[in-house]
């Protein structure tokens, strides 16, 4: 299996706190370009979907 190092999922409140307060479970952050992608509540299959997309399309971003 593949290690995933350059994705950081948070919860903490003050990045949560940018985008819309209870209505975000957590923010994928990719730490080799700096963006990021909140994750709304939804059913559990499309949040994981999501999430894979989002490592995805990340695990070929380069550092910036």
């Amino acid at each position: 299996m593949k290690k995933i190092d350059w994705i950081l999922c948070s919860q903490r409140a003050e990045d949560l706190k940018k985008y819309a307060p209870g209505s975000i479970l957590w923010i994928n952050h990719c730490l080799r370009c700096g963006k990021e992608e909140p994750v709304a509540p939804g059913p559990v299959d499309q949040i994981l979907k999501e999430s894979k997309r989002f490592i995805d399309l990340h695990s070929k971003s380069k550092k910036s």
